[in-house]
Formats: C-alpha cells, structure tokens, sequence
C-alpha cells in the first residue's frame, strides 16, 4: 500500500505525532488508541487537524462507554458502524 502510512505507538507521545505531521494532510485518519474519555478526545484533539476538510477521522472501539463520551462530545456529524455491540464498533467523524 503506497499511499498508506502506519504509525504505531502512543498516541500521546510528541514524537508519534512529529512522525504523523510528517505526512499530512490526510484524507483519512484511523484511530486505534487511548481508551479513557480523557484519552480519546485528546486523540482527536491532536491529531483531527492533520486531516484535510471534508477527511474522515475514524475511531475504533466506539461501544467502550469512555470512547463514545469522548466522541460524542465532538460537535460534528459522525456515522456509527457497529459490528456486533458486544465486540467493536467504528465511529467516522467527517470534518
């Protein structure tokens, strides 16, 4: 995959997102991270601007009750996929 970046670590770190900011903007920005209220929206807080206007930021493991209050919090339009509501669900948030 050419045009797809993995970046792997915590998400907090400054050096995972110097490494992010490298390769921005993205069209689509898929987070696998912290799973605390707090976690979560600071995830979206750092990272939703490395994403063009009209991007997609997607999240995983929407159904954890911290993550979905973190991404609930968010005042934009967002899309729920949920594959089973006891195993993950992905939430896209379209800027």
């Amino acid at each position: 995959f050419p045009d797809i970046e993995f970046i792997l670590g915590d998400s907090h770190d400054p050096e995972v997102l110097e490494r992010a900011t490298q390769f921005a903007p993205y069209d689509l920005l898929f987070i696998d991270g912290d799973h605390s209220t707090e976690g979560a929206r600071m995830d979206y807080d750092m990272y939703a601007p490395l994403v063009r206007s009209g991007g997609i930021v997607a999240f995983h493991d929407y159904n954890y009750h911290h993550v979905r209050a973190a991404i609930d919090s968010i005042d934009l339009p967002k899309e729920i996929i949920m594959h089973k509501p006891t195993t993950f669900a992905i939430a896209i948030i379209r800027k």
